[in-house]
């Protein structure tokens, strides 16, 4: 019957997946091994690109809910499971977080002793505050996106639109900030000695 084929349909898509996931896990390791600091400038690129997808996402949702659109359910419903994986990036962090000196000058102590504008900035740019940012730049969209989630779950009731509205509202602005200071630390601090007042407005667009 149609339940059985398209269980079987959703297997083989799951089994396959897998293996790609497999495949790019294996891949990453090789590359690592070979030559660690092109591993992890290449991991970044392609995390930053495939988050602010995810991010994308959550801004979509909060755009239909703000001005309670209702032709853009069916495709809200797909920026919610986008929205809905935020979470697994900061699972997905962890190979940048260990690939710090690699990537970001400011994170290598000899080069911050021989460079006074390093020096300057070493209070907001040190791997200690670098993480606990990032820890709540994380924690900020997961709870966001776990919440409109749910509410979407609920059903599209008045009390769950009016809870998603309420959460939209805030959550533009926290959006806004998050994004533009997390474009600041992971990518623009690549080159500490250029900045721009408007790379944060690039990557939020």
């Amino acid at each position: 019957d149609s339940y059985t084929i398209d269980h079987r349909l959703w297997r083989r898509g799951r089994n396959a997946l897998v293996l790609i996931a497999a495949a790019g896990w294996v891949a990453c390791a090789l590359a690592f091994r070979l030559d660690p600091a092109r591993f992890h400038a290449s991991y970044l690129v392609a995390y930053a690109f495939f988050l602010t997808l995810a991010l994308g996402a959550l801004f979509f949702v909060m755009l239909q809910h703000l001005t309670g659109a209702a032709w853009s359910v069916t495709m809200r419903r797909m920026a919610e499971n986008a929205m809905v994986v935020i979470p697994l990036g900061a699972v997905l962090f962890v190979p940048i977080a260990f690939g710090l000196p690699s990537l970001y000058e400011w994170a290598r102590p000899e080069a911050v002793a021989a460079d006074p504008i390093l020096q300057g900035k070493a209070a907001f740019l040190n791997p200690r505050f670098f993480l606990l940012r990032t820890a709540l730049y994380f924690a900020l969209w997961s709870l966001w996106a776990w919440k409109l989630y749910r509410n979407s779950v609920r059903g599209t009731g008045l009390p769950a639109c009016q809870s998603s509205q309420r959460w939209s509202a805030p959550g533009m602005i926290m959006l806004t900030v998050t994004v533009a200071l997390a474009s600041f630390d992971w990518l623009m601090s690549l080159d500490p000695h250029w900045y721009s007042t408007m790379f944060g407005v690039y990557v939020y667009s």
